[in-house]
């Protein structure tokens, strides 16, 4: 059973509560299982005495006194006790078994190996008719389906092509009389654009007195 004096003493050198007290033995009591701790045992007691160890070594529990000597003695009497006088055979490590026993194991490890990859060989040899006639069947498939699409595509009518409108060219008359009502804003003609305004007028051969017929027609609209 658990050693309700140590416990105690631990607990009161941590400062737990009766609380936690309750709390920790409940949990204890219900894992436990006589010991065996639900066959993880070794690695439980590992675990507590790495914990203990931690204690001792960040001073959290006492090195000196008869706590410490207690805590000691639980370390000592469940210490992981060393079968084999800390040496391993690395080859038993690895799996890898010496001499005749080595030998015959590994033939018969051969032989198993050669039956189960002749029993998928087997599979295979069953599953390929199944395969193929999936193959064939997809093939067929898609054979049809593009024979459809190939009558879908027949049977639709090219659309006629509609007839591209004349595209109207804006005569040179047209061209400077937008150009001079871009510029004349509010019946002032805009000093910026009146060198423009010239230019444009020399280079579509508009003469002086259509520009001030232009120019007349376009005050009478605004007027």
């Amino acid at each position: 059973g658990l050693d309700d004096s140590v416990m105690t003493q631990m607990s009161d050198h941590l400062g737990c509560d009766a609380e936690d007290m309750a709390a920790a033995g409940e949990h204890i009591e219900k894992h436990r299982d006589d010991g065996n701790w639900g066959g993880r045992r070794v690695a439980v007691l590992e675990r507590s005495l790495k914990r203990v160890d931690e204690g001792l070594s960040t001073g959290r529990l006492p090195e000196e006194g008869a706590l410490a000597q207690a805590i000691r003695g639980l370390m000592q009497e469940h210490a992981p006790e060393d079968e084999d006088d800390g040496e391993v055979d690395p080859f038993e490590e690895l799996g890898v078994v010496s001499g005749a026993a080595g030998a015959s194991d590994a033939a018969g490890a051969a032989v198993a190996a050669d039956d189960l990859l002749a029993a998928f060989m087997d599979d295979d040899d069953e599953e390929e008719p199944l395969l193929s006639d999936d193959v064939q069947l997809f093939s067929e498939q898609e054979d049809s389906d593009e024979e459809a699409e190939a009558e879908e595509e027949s049977e639709e009518p090219e659309p006629e092509e509609e007839p591209e409108p004349e595209s109207q060219e804006m005569s040179p008359v047209d061209a400077y009389e937008l150009l001079l009502s871009t510029c004349w804003v509010d019946g002032i003609l805009d000093p910026a654009e009146a060198k423009l305004l010239a230019r444009k007028r020399l280079e579509l051969t508009i003469t002086f007195e259509t520009h001030l017929k232009l120019l007349r027609e376009m005050l009478e609209r605004e007027s």
